[in-house]
């Protein structure tokens, strides 16, 4: 199986595992790597209260903050 931090992006059976084992098994072997997957996942912690602000305020430092790291990039 292989993933990006968004999508399950593929996932490869053997044809002669999937051919003796057990639906169920199969089922629990990708729910398996998919929680494997997600507990790679970085964990953010806000440093601040940000409730004040709205989703639209949010998205828009978001979008500035972006910009900088860009601009950072280039030079």
């Amino acid at each position: 199986m292989t993933a990006d931090r968004t999508y399950v992006r593929s996932i490869e059976v053997r044809s002669d595992w999937a051919a003796t084992a057990h639906l169920d098994a199969i089922g629990d072997e990708i729910l398996w790597c998919a929680d494997q997957i997600r507990s790679m996942r970085p964990r953010f912690v806000p440093r601040g209260d940000y409730s004040r602000h709205t989703d639209a305020d949010l998205e828009e430092q978001l979008d500035r903050h972006r910009l900088r790291l860009l601009d950072e990039m280039r030079r």
